[in-house]
């Protein structure tokens, strides 16, 4: 089946638009709330939840937190997964609409995606996604995306900044919410059209981690190549000293 049959086949089953909007103070993870509200049945489809503020927000990588400072945006989409279209293309998608919904308020050449979806400024994260997989048939794509503050790390991890330092004036999280699901809309219709493929390249092209050395970690394994391309499933192709590849679909990459 071709992308575009795939599609056709799922059409109205995966949805960005007529969302309901549930604002929130502040919860453990947007996450965690969505899928307390799936399993009791309350949850509309599909649906954006908000947080000012998240306590235990939680990254991709296990044991990884996404701190939650106010200011910042923290959100979780859920609607309908595709049925006949794999989830794991969702990552790319929603980086895709990260990436679109940054440059419209940013005019800096250096915005880069860094596999599968995390969103750097000159290096330095900026923003990131967790797809998950919920009750009723159910994706649910929690962003967070640092508007006016970046976390502090420890030093031997990546550098990190925020939204407003690099914009001609402060961003609200309103705002950013308005940009994020005009983005995502727009890469819905681009994949809906056209297909992944085309998500593809538009992922290749906003990266600038194509044709580098890189490091990859996959549970307790760590491998180290060439990052030669995305496979048709999104998957990072790295090509090791012996000329031999590796197709990885989901890790940690350095």
């Amino acid at each position: 089946m071709s992308d575009i049959q795939a599609v056709d086949a799922m059409r109205g089953a995966f949805i960005f638009s007529e969302e309901t909007v549930i604002a929130l103070e502040t919860i453990d993870s947007t996450n965690n709330e969505a899928l307390r509200r799936l399993e009791a049945g309350t949850l509309p489809l599909p649906c954006l939840i908000t947080a000012q503020q998240q306590t235990q927000g939680r990254g991709r990588c296990p044991g990884r937190t996404w701190l939650g400072e106010r200011g910042n945006f923290f959100a979780t989409y859920v609607t309908k997964r595709p049925s006949h279209f794999p989830i794991t293309h969702l990552p790319l998608l929603v980086a895709c609409a990260i990436y679109r919904s940054v440059r419209s308020f940013v005019a800096s050449t250096s915005i880069s995606l860094k596999w599968p979806n995390d969103v750097l400024i000159a290096g330095m994260k900026l923003a990131g996604a967790l797809i998950e997989t919920g009750p009723r048939e159910t994706a649910l794509i929690g962003i967070g995306v640092n508007i006016v503050s970046a976390p502090t790390l420890p030093s031997h991890t990546r550098k990190t900044t925020h939204l407003n330092a690099w914009t001609p004036y402060p961003v609200t999280v309103e705002e950013y919410t308005t940009a994020l699901l005009s983005a995502l809309k727009a890469v819905f219709d681009v994949w809906e059209k056209q297909g992944f493929s085309a998500i593809l390249t538009e992922w290749q092209n906003c990266s600038q981690e194509i044709g580098r050395s890189l490091s990859v970690r996959v549970g307790q394994e760590q491998m180290h190549g060439i990052f030669e391309r995305l496979d048709q499933e999104g998957r990072l192709i790295l090509r090791f000293a012996d000329g031999r590849t590796r197709a990885v679909a989901s890790g940690e990459a350095q």
